[in-house]
């Protein structure tokens, strides 16, 4: 076949009307893609057709890499190449394109790829290690990582990865202190009687203290909880599907059909207090399929509710209700989010069950994620099963 070589042309109508006609042609760079065309009429379709097999004949073939390659041209195919990943999530190749841009482009965008040595590369996150978060340096420093193996991929006058060679950047582990059961009783209590006071019934506030059981019932990330559909939930077993979670990307917040890793896909079985709370909110939406959220928008069954709600809500709780501090018994307020009650959760299992438990229960791809972030200390294992922890410690008392 000759590059913009037509084979057999397929037909077939469209639902909406019209028709699709497709082939598989050569493009220019001499790989076979397949392309559609349409129009009201087979001919139409099979010209449209034959006027994108010419444009993409005409497409010229991307210059090879080489160290004397402009960093905007590395740029511009490792984002292509990024996209095409489908082990990232959409976040992620979002956020490497945003650190690409806005970051590492304005830098370093005109000069050649062999300008980036490790001296010039060392200073520049050091710069950058005075004005912003060492997450965030070491966000760009990972990007740089990547960027630069993809040429050393694709040239031959580029031997190492000098990004490679910079010092890695030390981010210090977030404080891993959980609440304790009674200090969960009392942020029960208090979040209650601050959502319902008499100064007005602020709005979905169901939403947060709902959200809150089934992190504690669950150990699922905030996303997770507001991601879960009819089709997630499995009644007869008491139990939940999670494999899909919801992730912002340049187009908004989306509901992602997979989870970041094959350790995130995961069945889990629900304690009764936790199960009280998926069971009421799955009643109320099941008749309107399987798609229908069980945290879902003001605007409809089928649109999720919005993490920032939560997180408004919730930092309100913080800023306003001092009266709680004493009863925290040293634990800082300020620091409560929805990720307390998940590392909460986990650490009830981790000291009843080990920190492999845990680990299955957060989704983690290690047990070193699991001790370093969410688990600080945990005991030994005791053969009890994980729902039964989770009631046990957090569900009703007397």
């Amino acid at each position: 076949m000759q590059v913009g070589e037509l084979r057999t042309v397929h037909y077939r109508p469209r639902p909406a009307g019209g028709f699709e006609a497709s082939s598989n042609v050569i493009i220019a760079s001499g790989r076979r893609r397949k392309l559609r065309g349409y129009g009201d009429t087979k001919e139409e379709a099979s010209a449209d057709l034959r006027r994108k097999a010419a444009e993409a004949s005409k497409t010229s073939k991307p210059v090879q890499l080489s160290g004397e390659t402009p960093i905007e041209e590395l740029a511009k195919r490792w984002i292509a190449h990024i996209r095409r990943d489908a082990k990232l999530s959409v976040g992620t190749k979002d956020r490497y394109e945003g650190v690409m841009r806005t970051k590492i482009l304005l830098e370093f965008g005109g000069l050649p790829i062999s300008a980036l040595t490790v001296p010039v590369l060392e200073d520049y996150l050091q710069m950058l290690a005075e004005e912003y978060s060492s997450n965030y340096v070491k966000l760009i420093r990972t990007v740089l990582i990547r960027a630069l193996q993809y040429a050393v991929r694709l040239t031959t006058d580029i031997p190492v990865n000098n990004a490679k060679e910079t010092t890695p950047i030390f981010v210090r582990p977030r404080d891993a202190r959980p609440l304790t059961a009674d200090q969960v009783l009392w942020v029960r209590r208090e979040l209650d009687w601050w959502l319902h006071r008499e100064s007005g019934h602020r709005a979905r506030v169901d939403i947060v203290q709902d959200v809150i059981e089934v992190i504690l019932g669950t150990s699922l990330r905030p996303s997770e909880v507001t991601a879960l559909q009819v089709r997630h939930i499995d009644v007869e077993r008491q139990r939940i599907h999670v494999n899909s979670t919801m992730v912002a990307s340049s187009d908004g917040l989306i509901h992602q059909d997979h989870a970041k890793s094959a350790k995130q896909h995961r069945y889990i079985n629900v304690p009764a207090f936790a199960w009280a709370v998926i069971k009421t909110r799955y009643k109320r939406v099941s008749e309107y399929g399987d798609s229908a959220y069980l945290f879902h928008s003001q605007s409809g069954v089928k649109r999720p509710y919005l993490q920032c709600g939560l997180l408004r809500t919730l930092r309100e709780f913080r800023t306003q209700h001092p009266l709680l501090r004493p009863q925290l018994d040293g634990f800082d307020l300020s620091a409560l989010t929805f990720v307390t009650f998940r590392k909460t959760a986990a650490t009830a299992v981790a000291e009843a069950q080990g920190i492999e438990s845990a680990q299955r229960l957060l989704g983690h791809s290690s047990s070193k994620i699991t001790s370093t972030y969410y688990v600080p200390h945990h005991d030994s294992v005791i053969d009890t099963s994980i729902t039964g922890v989770l009631q046990s410690t957090f569900g009703p008392r007397g």
